[in-house]
């Protein structure tokens, strides 16, 4: 058992690194017979008041998996709590990896669940390195990374601009599409990945004949980006010059069509009869979907989301007089490049405060049934590094990752409370990510050890020479907030 380990093989100081794999709460019963078996805590406070009991037991590096859960069709993020009573055991993150899901042995069942009762499919779980640390690590009295307060900062508040607009129409029912919660897009230099994001979120959560609100906040952004630095070894990647969807919208669609059909035809000959009969079947599911316009994002082709940004921005702009309530109120992600390290910690406070205010006016405002969405990107922070070559590089400053999106999502649990106009419950979370990191599950195997091989010796190359190299932090996450009218005994505490 994890929480009591005994015995000769687990003396104090005996491993380096622990794996660790846990339950999904109770997503999966492990056994039917065992006693204080972890998958049976429904409850979340007693299932993390037992995995406190591992974290104890568990010291120097441990890597963490864990996905999330849901609960009358509610979103449960396990996995931040899971990290949550790490970090309060001492613990520090030093990095956050999206483990992307496709095609497991319950997405027949999921497919079914997730257009019957409104929800997206899980598609992604959390890789946490997690690391001890002698100082505390980032416990809930920690700055910046702890609870932030109901202090009041008037003379730093964020000033947002609010922009509101019409929801355009959408001619097939919104729920009906197969939607996962990892979403792809094709990043440049004209559409960034918060702008994207936006318009698929407002096509799949809007409504027909309704109105919704983007906050946005160019000042305070522009402030974070400045403090912005970066390693030389660490270039950011550009996105691409050209903005493919200028071309004729017809012969993209053919193109798209048939890249479906064509997809991995170069390794058809390395694969079993059963394996190329699996793909050309999945292929077709695709091609038919594509063309029926309910594209399921479990496919690594996506549909056009530049087509509806275009149509939701050309809307007209409402008068701030407008009296309708909206049923969407968006704020977007800080766009932090994905190899930056930022100088200062010290706004991380002020806009996390400021999300809360944006929830609790959310609260207020947003019709029954509305959805607060609010995109997060984690951040590292560190010393600036000056312009200087590659091979004169000192060993690499230290940096700390900032997990803002564990930090937003226990802020707004926290300091947003239910109140006579309603409250907000989590619905969904979507992580958003730029295409061309993800595996690519095209590339022969050989090819790929070959890869390997030769990024371990540069890796092994930068240690000799004292510089660590860190994950680029790609991906920002969505949490979609349903608010629900005033609270009664059909809406339970939203921490459970």
């Amino acid at each position: 058992d994890s929480r009591h380990l005994k015995g000769s093989l687990f003396e104090d100081g005996s491993y380096d690194h622990i794996l660790s794999h846990p339950p999904y709460k109770d997503c999966v019963s492990y056994s039917t017979h065992i006693e204080g078996d972890l998958s049976k805590f429904p409850d979340m406070a007693e299932f993390q008041v037992e995995m406190a009991k591992v974290a104890d037991e568990t010291w120097r590096r441990c890597t963490l998996g864990i996905g999330d859960n849901r609960r009358e069709c509610f979103y449960q993020p396990v996995s931040f709590q899971t990290m949550r009573t790490y970090l309060d055991a001492g613990f520090e993150i030093e990095e956050i990896i999206i483990k992307r899901q496709r095609y497991c042995q319950m997405a027949p069942l999921g497919v079914f669940l997730c257009t019957h009762y409104d929800f997206l499919m899980f598609t992604h779980e959390y890789v946490a390195i997690l690391r001890k640390v002698e100082r505390g690590g980032m416990g809930k009295n920690s700055v910046p990374y702890g609870a932030i307060g109901d202090g009041e900062d008037a003379p730093n508040r964020i000033t947002p601009t609010r922009t509101l607009r019409a929801v355009p129409y959408c001619p097939i029912d919104r729920k009906s599409v197969v939607m996962g919660t990892v979403w792809t897009f094709k990043v440049t230099k004209r559409h960034s990945l918060a702008r994207l994001a936006m318009s698929k979120l407002v096509e799949r959560f809007g409504r027909n004949d309704a109105v919704w609100e983007e906050v946005s906040f160019p000042e305070f952004r522009n402030e974070v980006l400045q403090s912005t630095s970066y390693h030389e070894i660490c270039a950011e990647r550009d996105p691409r010059d050209e903005d493919e969807d200028d071309e004729d919208e017809e012969a993209t669609t053919r193109e798209a069509c048939n890249n479906i059909l064509c997809a991995q035809n170069n390794l058809e000959e390395d694969i079993g009869e059963y394996e190329r009969e699996r793909r050309h079947r999945i292929r077709l599911n695709h091609l038919e979907l594509f063309t029926m316009g309910l594209v399921s994002d479990l496919s690594p082709e996506g549909e056009d989301d530049v087509k509806y940004l275009r149509s939701l921005l050309l809307s007209p702009i409402l008068p701030p007089t407008t009296s309708r309530s909206p049923s969407l109120i968006f704020i977007p992600h800080i766009n932090v490049p994905s190899t930056a390290l930022l100088d200062t910690a010290a706004w991380v406070a002020r806009y996390r405060r400021f999300i809360v205010e944006c929830a609790r006016d959310a609260v207020e405002r947003l019709e029954d049934g509305g959805y607060f969405i609010v995109g997060v990107k984690d951040v590292r922070v560190g010393d600036r590094v000056d312009d200087v070559e590659v091979e004169a590089l000192d060993p690499s400053p230290p940096s700390t990752l900032i997990p803002l999106t564990l930090l937003t999502y226990e802020d707004i649990t926290t300091h947003v409370p239910a109140t006579p106009a309603g409250s907000l419950r989590l619905k969904e979370m979507v992580i958003a990510v730029p295409e061309g990191f993800a595996r690519d599950k095209t590339i022969p195997i050989e090819e790929m050890r070959a890869r390997v091989k030769e990024d371990m010796e540069e890796w092994a190359e930068e240690r000799e020479g004292g510089c660590k190299r860190v994950l680029p932090i790609v991906q920002a996450s969505y949490f979609i907030y349903i608010k629900s009218p005033a609270l009664s005994d059909k809406y339970p505490d939203k921490n459970n």
